[in-house]
């Protein structure tokens, strides 16, 4: 008569224990967060645009090109998953209407600060794993970088 009890709860905690890995928070998590295609194009419209080229990063010289848009309170990319080598450069090519600051949560973290019109910096991430890049004034996720 006890095995089914035993069975029961077996399978209850079995249960608890496989709805606990499961995600409900509101900010996303990085597995959440969609992955863009790799032939996504920006649009023109009265909004910031996600790059000036066919896709958000230029892998075509040593390191990757971020374009990051920020207009009218208003920020691009919009939390979209890039890839980087880990150890080479990260170029940061931001466009703005105003003067601001870009969090960099690697280890150790970067900010990165920008002014009115059109900023280029370049940051480097020595160690792999996923790098969000946010703009804490705007209180936006711009992109999660995948460093390798």
């Amino acid at each position: 008569m006890q095995r089914p009890v035993r069975l029961s709860a077996v399978l209850l905690a079995a249960s608890l224990l496989l709805a606990g890995c499961g995600s409900d928070d509101a900010t996303g998590s990085a597995d959440s967060t969609p992955t863009p295609s790799p032939t996504a194009t920006a649009t023109p419209s009265e909004g910031p645009t996600a790059a000036a080229t066919p896709t958000p990063t230029k892998e075509s010289e040593k390191g990757t090109t971020i374009e990051i848009t920020i207009k009218g309170g208003k920020a691009r990319p919009d939390g979209v998953r890039l890839k980087a080598k880990a150890g080479e450069p990260v170029r940061l090519h931001i466009v703005s209407d105003t003067d601001g600051e870009i969090h960099v949560h690697s280890s150790p973290e970067k900010m990165v600060s920008y002014t009115s019109g059109t900023t280029d910096k370049t940051i480097t991430i020595g160690r792999p794993g996923v790098v969000d890049i946010e703009d804490h004034e705007l209180d936006k996720l711009l992109v999660q970088l995948e460093v390798r």
